[in-house]
């Protein structure tokens, strides 16, 4: 038996009205709730709570979302809903009936990324009762979208070869497509992106090639994914290239083993001031690039710290190698 909870989790008056409502008119009617969203805008994404009121629109399969005026703050279309959970947590002295959703908005005519909402509940029955109908709600437009797509005659992608990059095509991929419900393997298609094109202009090639071939619309979000990534793999290679091509420039080593007056004074101080601007460099160039990348930073500014020992232990040596040169007239030193 659950303890009886005071607090944010008991039930009220209002909580005990509603449950006398039909589920549709409970959710047309909507609910107050506590709201948390991270926006996912990066690492200073706000999590302030706040007071809206949810509901849920059959018409548009949308949850709208109104703050404490009324005003709209939000739509969350159930299709774009990519998880969704019960959670309880504490907070403060009382107990908290979450409900989290992560919402995808990373499709190739958008600009936004995956939305953290979290809707804090009066009670954990009001919850339940939310998070139970949605729930069915998602799993009747899945099957409802497999429907359509199958009597429409929608693709899929049974096999992707991703084809070596090129001076004119920075990403050159393969597929073979497939009829839904049949196996009939279709004519191989390709997509290929140039090396000049912006974000903007990748999102509208993906979504015309997603068109063109009547791929299933979850293909199409996955297949952006996957170029977007490949467009960033190279970029960190090219960048990554570049550097170590100027961090390997201001070895002095050379240097020592050739003619004297290829040394001039005060090599060793500049070579170090150009260390550490490419050092500053890495930060710019690689610090929004994924993790990859910060592995990548990692070893190359562990190398420039290496190379300033090194070139300081080279200026040392030529220091004591002038010193034992002989003065022209003078016999060399015993």
């Amino acid at each position: 038996r659950k303890p009886q909870i005071s607090g944010a989790g008991a039930p009220t008056a209002p909580d005990r009205g509603m449950a006398a409502l039909a589920p549709a008119a409970r959710l047309a009617k909507g609910v107050l709730v506590s709201h948390r969203s991270s926006q996912a805008r990066g690492a200073n994404s706000s999590m302030k709570k706040s007071e809206v009121t949810i509901k849920y629109e059959a018409l548009t399969e949308t949850l709208k979302v109104e703050d404490e005026e009324g005003h709209r703050s939000e739509d969350i279309g159930l299709k774009q809903i990519q998880r969704q959970r019960a959670r309880d947590y504490i907070e403060g002295n009382s107990t908290c009936w979450g409900l989290v959703m992560s919402v995808d908005e990373n499709r190739p005519d958008s600009d936004d990324e995956v939305v953290q909402h979290c809707f804090i509940f009066p009670s954990e029955q009001e919850r339940d009762f939310w998070d139970d109908q949605l729930a069915s709600i998602r799993r009747g437009l899945t099957r409802a979208s497999c429907d359509m797509a199958a009597s429409d005659s929608y693709c899929v992608v049974k096999a992707l070869t991703i084809g070596e990059a090129s001076a004119e095509w920075a990403v050159h991929l393969s597929m073979d497509l497939v009829r839904i419900g049949t196996t009939d393997k279709l004519d191989s298609v390709e997509l290929k992106i140039k090396e000049e094109n912006t974000p903007e202009a990748i999102k509208k090639e993906v979504a015309a090639f997603v068109n063109r071939n009547r791929l299933l619309p979850t293909e199409g979000t996955s297949l952006y994914r996957l170029v977007k990534s490949l467009r960033q793999r190279q970029q960190v290679m090219k960048i990554t290239t570049d550097l170590i091509r100027k961090i390997e420039a201001k070895k002095l080593t050379e240097k020592l083993q050739g003619p004297a007056d290829h040394w001039q004074e005060g090599e060793a101080k500049r070579a170090e001031e150009d260390l550490h601007r490419i050092g500053r460099e890495m930060v710019v160039r690689l610090g929004s690039s994924g993790v990859g990348a910060q592995f990548i930073h990692k070893i190359l500014a562990r190398n420039i710290e290496k190379l300033k020992l090194i070139n300081e232990c080279v200026e040392k040596a030529r220091g004591d190698r002038v010193r034992r040169t002989p003065r022209p007239g003078m016999s060399p030193r015993r």
